[in-house]
């Protein structure tokens, strides 16, 4: 091959690369916003585990601004770069997963990013058993997008299933509700599960359910995972529920930002095999006052 078919070679090579990367001018390029989030959630992990580094926003600051400076970007063009992926979540999507998978190959755990097994993300072993209420990482996203709004298995989540949460936003609450329907049984499952890169931001999730008998039983977390996590409660069998219901709440730090992707909310029934493996799960009287600096509120925000 001589060198005028190699030239053209490459520049036909370059042309094709431009024309897959969607982001308009002034927007942080798609393979270059994958780096960034990936980079700004190291930089978060160093920042925590050297705070004496980083005794304040504007050293923290620094080091993201080093890591833009990295891909001809400052904090301006990041900011307005949110914005452009906040409306176009398909290509948001993309870039997540990139960063994902990013970070997962650095820390030796690509497989399981990228493949995992469904009892990890779903709550649900191959044969439907249920969670211990733990957060797990991995899964495949196409197992997640099976389940229909009826049966054994079913997705419940009604809300919007993607959400960039920035300092704009500063804090606030991704709330909902569900009312059991004809196929809700006794001693149902539910598990909350997302996909999310969490950047260092604040995020607790409550998972609650309240039953006709005035009680209520809840979980309420920390997510600070990046990847695939799964919040699960298990009702009782005796009791009948009125509502399941939660929030997630956010507190986003100056020039930061929290992705979550593929949220969903899988009900399944009762199985008695692993009715007992509950974790962290507490159950509270018709009464009872959640005073605790860490508790959640009771109702709705």
């Amino acid at each position: 091959m001589n060198k005028l078919s190699i030239t053209l070679l490459s520049v036909v090579a370059a042309a094709l690369i431009v024309a897959c990367d969607k982001a308009p001018g002034g927007v942080i390029k798609e393979s270059d916003m994958a780096h960034v989030i990936a980079e700004f959630a190291k930089a978060e992990a160093i920042i925590e585990q050297y705070p004496d580094k980083f005794p304040d926003d504007s050293s923290k600051l620094a080091l993201k601004q080093t890591i833009l400076k990295k891909y001809d970007a400052d904090l301006a063009k990041y900011d307005s770069s949110l914005v452009w992926y906040a409306h176009n979540l398909k290509t948001y999507s993309e870039v997540h997963d990139k960063a994902i998978a990013l970070l997962a190959k650095e820390s030796g755990n690509a497989e399981q990013a990228d493949d995992g097994n469904m009892q990890a993300t779903t709550g649900l072993s191959p044969q439907g058993s249920a969670p211990d209420g733990g957060s797990s990482t991995g899964g495949n996203a196409a197992t997640r997008r099976t389940f229909n709004a009826t049966g054994d298995s079913a997705n419940v989540w009604k809300e919007p299933a993607q959400w960039i949460l920035t300092a704009a936003m500063a804090r606030g609450y991704i709330t909902f509700d569900y009312a059991p329907d004809a196929q809700s049984q006794r001693g149902d499952h539910y598990a909350l599960n997302m996909k999310m890169l969490n950047g260092g931001n604040n995020i607790m999730v409550l998972l609650a359910a309240d039953y006709t008998d005035g009680t209520m039983t809840y979980i309420y977390r920390p997510a600070t995972i990046n990847g695939w996590a799964a919040f699960g409660l298990q009702t009782d069998s005796t009791k009948q529920v009125k509502r399941v219901y939660g929030y997630m709440k956010y507190d986003i730090k100056p020039h930061n930002v929290t992705f979550l992707d593929s949220i969903f909310l899988l009900r399944t029934h009762l199985n008695r095999t692993n009715y007992n493996l509950i974790s962290m799960q507490q159950l509270v009287g018709p009464k009872a006052i959640l005073n605790k600096s860490d508790a959640p509120q009771t109702g709705m925000p």
